[in-house]
């Protein structure tokens, strides 16, 4: 059988063979349809799970920064209009209670006030600060681009971090995590209050605590560590100006949005911690 890609000879007559007129026109009809994919990529979650950003923070930013997003480049008054412009995002320092749960991870260096592609979903490296070895879950860090912070919980999930505490490489999955703070409880440890004015009654500094499992089972108590540390509402003290907790005061809690979109923390006090 006659090979259907062979090279021709300089001075050769030219003969295309069928088969290999039509692997010329599959091949121009596949490089057609990957550059339709890539031009839709501006307006779509690619492939790869990324997506076009503009990076607003005022300085370059290097390939695997955390961006918080700050809502779409173009802001179009219909949905037509909408449709027809680019679904670019605009993209700056993440900062707490605003970014959370809306954060990329850049995918190549991007210039102050250029345009660039980010991860928002899948397995991915990222820097990480580990403040607990054992942390498997990770959140953005208030007005840092560098790197996340590990916690008991977070939109982030760790499969795997270099040894150790600090700054370290870590490969991290984003979006679709099944992640402990996604309807679960947590155990928070009272560190200090919150302060304002009037004194915001119920409202604590608390680290959110992880489990050991060398203490499991035994005399020792499993509740250790030193996470990250939240805001957490005391649902009995809602509403009034008491703090009656103590430093070192548990508190079992959970994860829920306010009407604005900002993440929080309500609990109630373990048995034994609190009297009204």
């Amino acid at each position: 059988m006659t090979e259907p890609l062979k090279k021709v000879r300089t001075g050769e007559r030219l003969r295309i063979p069928a088969s290999t007129y039509n692997a010329f026109i599959d091949a121009a009809q596949a490089h057609r349809n990957q550059q339709g994919a890539l031009a839709r990529t501006g307006r779509d979650v690619a492939p790869d799970g990324t997506i076009l950003v503009r990076n607003d923070t005022g300085v370059d930013q290097s390939q695997f920064a955390i961006l918080g997003l700050n809502g779409p480049l173009f802001e179009p008054t219909s949905l037509q209009a909408f449709k027809n412009h680019p679904r670019i995002v605009k993209a700056i320092a993440p900062a707490t209670g605003t970014h959370d749960n809306m954060f990329v991870v850049l995918a190549q260096p991007i210039a102050a006030g250029k345009m660039g592609r980010a991860y928002i979903s899948g397995v991915y490296l990222a820097k990480v600060n580990v403040t607990d070895a054992g942390h498997a879950y990770a959140t953005i860090t208030d007005s840092e681009t560098g790197y996340f912070t590990s916690g008991a919980s977070g939109p982030v999930q760790i499969l795997w971090k270099e040894s150790g505490t600090g700054q370290k490489w870590a490969q991290i999955r984003l979006g679709g995590v099944a992640s402990s703070g996604s309807g679960a409880c947590f155990i928070a440890e009272v560190q200090s209050l919150c302060s304002g004015s009037p004194t915001p009654g119920g409202y604590y500094n608390c680290y959110l605590k992880s489990l050991d499992k060398t203490y499991w089972k035994t005399g020792t108590d499993a509740i250790i560590g030193t996470g990250s540390t939240v805001e957490v509402l005391n649902v009995v003290e809602s509403g009034t100006t008491k703090q009656q907790l103590a430093v070192g005061a548990r508190l079992v809690c959970w994860q829920k949005t306010d009407d604005e979109g900002n993440t929080r923390y309500v609990g109630v006090p373990e048995y034994g911690f609190f009297s009204a």
